[in-house]
């Protein structure tokens, strides 16, 4: 890697549309039969209105310029915990050319959260793709596991 690698805070319009092929290669990764009812298809005017609110945060990792991961953000009250706010870990995908940087830029982002306001981190991982890994690098910055997650379809 001969290009300089840059982490850093990104706006939704810094990182999309640039960011739709490697969405797409995300989804692809770790949806697996999930995605035949729920489609890759992003919302952006709920990415604005989010970021616009002070809840979507977005974290982007750029070689030579151009935007080859990404990790995405929720601040957002604890409802269950009055005066807490959370930052609730949204997706995390780098293109497997450049393995390495989803660790630096989940390090990176932690301490932007903190100045942002938030109290703790909920972190998560998928248990398909690359990402089923996540869980060490999670367990090394001292986390604790305590939840898994079903998804249960409603509508047909």
């Amino acid at each position: 890697m001969d290009d300089p690698v840059v982490i850093a805070w990104e706006t939704w319009a810094s990182a999309w549309p640039e960011g739709e092929v490697l969405v797409r290669a995300h989804f692809n990764e770790v949806e697996g039969v999930l995605a035949k009812k729920r489609p890759c298809k992003i919302d952006e005017q709920a990415m604005i209105d989010a970021e616009r609110a002070g809840v979507l945060r977005v974290v982007g990792a750029r070689v030579g310029g151009r935007l080859v991961g990404y990790f995405s953000w929720s601040l957002m009250p604890d409802i269950e915990s009055k005066g807490l706010i959370v930052a609730n870990q949204g997706a995390i995908y780098v293109d497997p050319r450049f393995a390495g940087l989803g660790y630096r830029m989940l390090t990176f982002s932690l301490p932007g959260l903190k100045a942002a306001g938030a109290d703790y981190a909920l972190m998560h991982h998928r248990m398909l793709g690359r990402g089923a890994r996540l869980g060490v690098w999670f367990r090394r910055l001292k986390a604790v596991l305590i939840k898994h997650e079903y998804y249960l379809w409603l509508r047909d």
